[in-house]
């Protein structure tokens, strides 16, 4: 009977690590993602780049955290990541060109 018990408990402990380490890969993976929509903002302001890597890396990374239940920070990083390719079309029309 013991045996039985022991196997319920170690289940129930590998369902908890495994929760926990999926939740810890999908934060990883969200502030990954913002840290590369940050990063391809401060580029597209600084060098002018318009190249889109950086905010489809951002957008994929959120997507990531979000399915694997870091919900918010996912979000926050896919919204960081449409933001800057929002602003790269912005900035490869010319409307970050300030002379006339």
């Amino acid at each position: 009977m013991e045996d039985g018990q022991d196997n319920d408990q170690n289940s129930e402990l590998v369902q908890k690590t495994g929760g926990a380490v999926k939740l810890l890969v999908g934060r990883i993976a969200s502030v990954l993602g913002i840290l590369a929509g940050v990063g391809g903002t401060v580029a597209a302001l600084a060098v002018q780049s318009t190249d889109i890597t950086a905010g489809a890396a951002a957008i994929l990374l959120g997507v990531v955290g979000y399915f694997l239940s870091a919900r918010s920070l996912g979000a926050v990083s896919v919204v960081v990541g449409v933001g800057l390719l929002v602003m790269l079309v912005g900035a490869s029309t010319g409307l970050t060109n300030t002379n006339p």
